[in-house]
């Protein structure tokens, strides 16, 4: 809105009604000695309406009689005539007053709460501490001691390391950012290269250590496949001739390496499902009611809508907002929001072919999720189990896959003691 318009509807305007042989002489008229007129509108030919300001409608009751036309006011609009309505209906006028006064007051409280930011750490439990501390549904945004909270917070999780409390609108905003812990670079940490799972290995590239299984062998899970004990080859040793016997070759200690490397074997995973014949599915009709009840402590009091549901068979969606009054034994305030969605329940028939299918997939779904995601299946198969039940399939998929198995192990300083300690005993005898 134009600041002309916004000054026109202060001072006010009304719309009238110009009726007579010649109306448009009139509006001539009045243009010409400077009466503005606008959203002028020909309703017949001897009827015309348009728009004028109050502090000249007066002028114009002389044109009115010079060209004999009737004008009447048809609406009232602007700022003065809404003040004299008011001035008639005080108690609305006192209702509004009350009414923008209780919405300013219960925007000073808090209303809602969210934490964001959390990653490992529960959000449930920075919420708990925060009502210990005083930051909880129904509190005044005044009573609040922003960075005290924060500091407490940050103080109890050491995990965190940013905390920051603001408002947006009711609702109380705690945003953390959890520490990064930056691992350790384990890179020269002495470790093997041990098998995570069975399989038949099919490829090893060895880069760090040796080597102690080859393509085609079968590993159990635990196996070391690169080890990273380099075992270095005995030293010569001797003496000149003529002076005494030869003393055995010694034999140097095992250097300790990271073992590094790329083993890929055939894995197989085994899934099984069944499906019966006929499917019980349930479909929702689109009926539904909506019920709103109030809680206080362990009643509950029916404001609005169904006791219960009332339909024989439903989902329920529960939406729900407590508030907790009075210390040290609070009294629970809760407002529910309750909807009942009716449900059919229909049955469906399938073939033995299709049921079979069915469950082959539903088996196969069951492997991939715990497939690794650089694997790459190589065949599966199925078969069918017998059962008992005449309207019951069950199957059993075999996928066979690549992976990679190998993950490191830490060869423990215990081991390496031990085995430095033997290598001495050796060289000793």
């Amino acid at each position: 809105m134009s600041l002309r318009s916004w000054w026109t509807y202060i001072l006010g305007y009304v719309l009238i009604s110009i009726q007579g042989p010649f109306p448009e002489r009139f509006v001539n008229m009045a243009v010409a000695r400077g009466i503005f007129l606008w959203d002028i509108t020909r309703i017949t030919e001897d009827k015309t309406e348009a728009k004028v300001r109050i502090d000249a409608f007066r002028a114009m009751r002389h044109l009115a009689r010079r060209t004999r036309c009737r004008v009447r006011i048809k609406s009232k609009y602007g700022l003065p005539f809404l003040i004299i309505r008011l001035r008639r209906r005080k108690m609305l006028v006192l209702g509004g007053v009350l009414f923008c006064a209780a919405l300013y007051l219960l925007s000073s409280f808090i209303w809602f709460i969210e934490i964001t930011g959390t990653e490992k750490l529960d959000p449930w439990q920075i919420q708990h501490l925060a009502a210990e501390i005083g930051l909880q549904v129904g509190t005044p945004k005044w009573k609040l001691d922003l960075p005290a909270i924060e500091k407490t917070i940050s103080d109890h999780f050491p995990q965190l390391h940013y905390v920051h409390l603001y408002f947006r609108g009711t609702k109380a905003i705690v945003e953390v950012a959890e520490k990064v812990i930056i691992p350790e670079d384990d890179q020269w940490t002495p470790a093997h290269l041990v098998a995570i799972k069975d399989g038949v290995i099919q490829e090893i590239l060895v880069m760090v250590g040796q080597a102690q299984v080859k393509e085609g062998d079968t590993v159990k899970k635990g196996q070391v496949l690169i080890s990273g004990r380099i075992q270095p080859d005995p030293a010569p040793a001797g003496s000149p001739p003529g002076q005494g016997p030869t003393p055995l070759p010694s034999r140097p200690e095992p250097q300790l390496v990271h073992a590094k490397g790329i083993v890929r074997a055939r894995v197989w995973y085994q899934g099984y499902a069944e499906m019966p014949l006929v499917q019980t599915d349930e479909q929702l009709t689109g009926r539904s009611q909506t019920g709103y009840y109030l809680e206080i402590g362990n009643y509950c009091i029916t404001l609005k809508g169904p006791d219960i549901s009332p339909y024989p068979v439903y989902r329920t969606e529960v939406w729900r907002w407590e508030y907790q009054i009075g210390k040290p034994k609070p009294v629970t305030l809760r407002l529910l929001k309750t909807t009942f969605r009716e449900v059919v329940i229909y049955h469906r028939e399938h073939s033995p072919t299709q049921t079979q299918l069915l469950a082959e997939e539903q088996a196969l779904t069951q492997i991939k999720s715990v497939l690794p995601p650089d694997s790459l299946i190589l065949a599966q198969r199925s078969e069918v189990i017998p059962t008992n039940d005449a309207y019951l399939v069950r199957v059993k998929v075999v996928v066979e896959a690549l992976e990679e198995i190998a993950e490191p192990q830490p060869i423990h300083q215990e081991t390496r003691r031990t085995q430095g300690s033997q290598i001495r005993r050796k060289t000793a005898r």
